[in-house]
């Protein structure tokens, strides 16, 4: 049977960018012939295809400049030819001015008329700005000695590649690092998607990323949060990573062909002793646990004291600092005092101490609401608060009141406590406390 009367086309795919289903369209290809001699071989540009038909057992040479930008170089081939049995390949070498072989693949047809497996290379580890040679080195089975031709289309890509960009920490609403990136660009031009085919961020306990947790993202996000924080340790580090990949979809590899790794960004270390501000207000930490279980002291605010807006007082029962959540046990001594414009206060539940004079002189004070968890109410917690009428107590659990605590507050100052406890606790305010006959001690 002639070559002539079955036709076999095998296509091979050497280069194809793509990402969820977008391929990289050609241009038409412009005809080139590549030259015998190394020294003659013609210029290839980025780009631009080209259509070269080699016969029989032949080599050619064709020259091109590896670019000094930043970013992604590779060669695409696609190769077809007329056959009924004969078994035509190609050897594709890349070379420098002295004839060594930098990288190299083989392209073959095959009998059977299944497309062979992708082969091929990037350019990425040629020098910058340098001239190098791409050599074609065509050849027939050994069994054939009729002359079968080729058709070869190839293409010297480029795509440009930025590292990521204006790296940042934030938390989320459950204290965990929330990374951020900048990557409004599309700045590829084979697909639509932007700067990356994906990114991986890292987290690490150590800052020389000797040993990293990867998570993987999508090439259009732009932030990843984290959960895989290590309790044990006060100080997690982190970087983006972006990566341009090749996907062949004949068997579903991917083969990393740039990454670049961003600046690191880590959390704050937080030391026992230690004082930090959330939201105006000052915490001493005085347990460093950071599994949730560490706890810290509300010391003050930087808010002044001429302060007409700071009118209200809302202790929580935790704060986030840095990202970790830490139980407010305790109120400091003298935290608040002499703030004056302050008309009310309420105490989260996990605050065990109000500590001594923490709100004595708050002359506008009418209001007070003690949280569940209160154990102790020392020495002139709210002393001179003239205004103070109404004091509610949350707390079954509260065990001593100190010397002058509510002394000069309202005398007809009314406390609710809870009903099982009124009893126990009327013992707790007795007059060196600076409760007044006028006063009531109700249930709630």
């Amino acid at each position: 049977m002639s070559i002539g009367k079955r036709k076999f086309k095998c296509w091979i795919v050497v280069f194809i960018m793509v990402w969820l289903g977008l391929a990289v369209k050609a241009p038409a290809a412009e005809t080139m012939n590549g030259a015998y001699q190394m020294e003659d071989a013609p210029l290839l540009e980025y780009e631009t295809d080209y259509l070269t038909r080699l016969s029989g057992n032949q080599t050619v040479y064709y020259k091109f400049k590896a670019l000094q930008a930043e970013g992604v170089s590779m060669f695409a081939f696609e190769a077809s030819w007329m056959s009924n049995a004969a078994t035509p390949s190609m050897k594709i070498e890349i070379c420098d001015n002295y004839k060594r072989v930098m990288e190299s693949c083989m392209i073959s047809g095959l009998k059977t008329g299944k497309t062979p497996k992708y082969q091929g290379f990037s350019l990425n580890r040629l020098e910058p700005g340098r001239e190098y040679y791409l050599k074609i080195t065509h050849t027939l089975s050994s069994e054939f000695y009729y002359t079968t031709d080729t058709d070869l289309n190839l293409n010297l890509y480029f795509i440009p590649f930025k590292a990521p960009e204006n790296v940042r920490l934030s938390y989320n609403k459950q204290g965990r690092p929330v990374i951020q990136w900048s990557n409004e660009n599309a700045y590829n031009t084979y697909s639509s998607l932007t700067s990356y085919d994906s990114f991986l961020v890292e987290s690490s306990v150590s800052p020389e990323f000797t040993d990293y947790t990867s998570h993987i993202v999508n090439g259009a996000a732009a932030a990843v949060s984290f959960t895989d924080e290590n309790p044990k340790s006060s100080k997690m580090y982190y970087r983006v990573v972006g990566c341009q990949y090749f996907h062949d979809p004949k068997d579903k590899s991917n083969i990393t062909l740039m990454q670049k790794r961003s600046a690191v960004v880590s959390t704050e270390e937080i030391k026992k002793g230690s004082t930090y501000t959330v939201n105006d207000m000052k915490y001493k930490v005085t347990d460093d646990r950071a599994d949730g279980a560490g706890t810290v002291t509300l010391t003050g605010t930087r808010k002044h004291k001429s302060d007409k807006n700071f009118k209200s007082l809302k202790i929580g029962a935790t704060v986030k600092i840095y990202g970790r959540i830490y139980k407010i046990a305790a109120i400091g001594n003298k935290a608040f005092r002499n703030y004056k414009k302050l008309t009310s206060i309420t105490i989260g539940n996990n605050v065990e101490i109000i500590g001594k004079e923490s709100f004595s002189g708050c002359t506008g004070v009418k209001s007070v609401s003690v949280g569940k968890g209160t154990k102790k109410i020392q020495g002139k917690a709210f002393y001179n608060c003239k205004k103070l009428q109404k004091i509610k107590i949350n707390s079954k659990v509260l065990s001593s009141v100190g010397s002058g605590a509510i002394k000069n507050i309202h005398k007809k100052a009314v406390i609710k406590v809870p009903s099982a406890k009124r009893n126990f606790y009327r013992g707790l305010f007795g007059s060196r406390t600076g409760y007044k006959k006028t006063m009531k001690l109700n249930k709630l």
